[in-house]
């Protein structure tokens, strides 16, 4: 199934569904998610396969965090208010976290490999 994969309760419902025919016993289920990329291929990409008025209409219409507030505050589900007050909770818990981990000693050299996958591709190389 295509689904805009902005739209977090459309999301939700797709993936519902797929889990639904899952559990069913109905196999799998396909989901391709319609998304835009706001930044670009790498860091530094000049980006000059759009302009940045696509970009900025983009975001301003299809930012997920933008469409599913809307979409809250049309159902009566929360306020204005409420989602600036979750918003708050949010970036204050994110500083907080960063705050731990910049004052979290280093870790030791000796896990750094720890839980790192290795294994071979086709050609015997190690990857």
């Amino acid at each position: 199934m295509i689904v805009e994969g902005s739209d977090i309760l459309a999301m939700y419902g797709a993936v519902r569904t797929a889990v639904d025919r899952a559990r069913a016993g109905e196999g799998p289920t396909l989901i391709e998610a319609k998304t835009y990329r706001f930044e670009g291929h790498f860091l530094g990409d000049p980006e000059p396969y759009r302009t940045r008025e696509e970009v900025a209409h983009a975001r301003a219409t299809r930012d997920p965090l933008k469409v599913f507030s809307a979409q809250l505050q049309e159902l009566g589900v929360a306020t204005t208010d409420d989602l600036a007050r979750i918003d708050r909770l949010v970036r204050d818990e994110v500083e907080r976290s960063v705050e731990f981990g910049e004052a979290s000693p280093e870790p030791s050299e000796d896990i750094l490999l720890t839980d790192i996958y290795t294994g071979a591709d086709s050609h015997g190389r190690t990857i």
